[in-house]
């Protein structure tokens, strides 16, 4: 198999797992919805208790809403990531196949 194959093939299921993982994270809103009513009325119901989720300190509803928008903002920095390096690949690939068909053609500039 030759390199620009092999970048074409990572490229391509880079940019898919990348593209699924954002997709993911949409998904999953009306759940993280649910918990997010579920974890803020248990916040309210243990008043004085010291209750920690992902580094946040929950007093309030405010930090419970802080906690969601944290998850989310990482899934879709993941997702980001991974769909770029993806694309970089499938970039890397393309110019790699268009420079061995010029090599291979004997195509030179002007």
């Amino acid at each position: 198999m030759s390199p620009d194959t092999i970048l074409g093939l990572a490229g391509d299921s880079l940019t898919f797992v990348g593209g699924f993982i954002l997709a993911l994270d949409a998904l999953l809103r009306q759940k993280e919805f649910r918990k997010r009513g579920d974890l803020g009325q248990t916040v309210t119901a243990l008043k004085g208790v010291r209750l920690v989720q992902d580094g946040i300190k929950l007093v309030n509803n405010d930090d419970v809403e802080l906690v969601f928008i944290r998850q989310s903002v990482r899934r879709a920095l993941v997702g980001a990531t991974i769909l770029t390096i993806g694309f970089v690949l499938l970039l890397s690939a393309r110019i790699a196949e268009l420079t061995s068909r010029v090599a291979e053609h004997g195509i030179s500039g002007p």
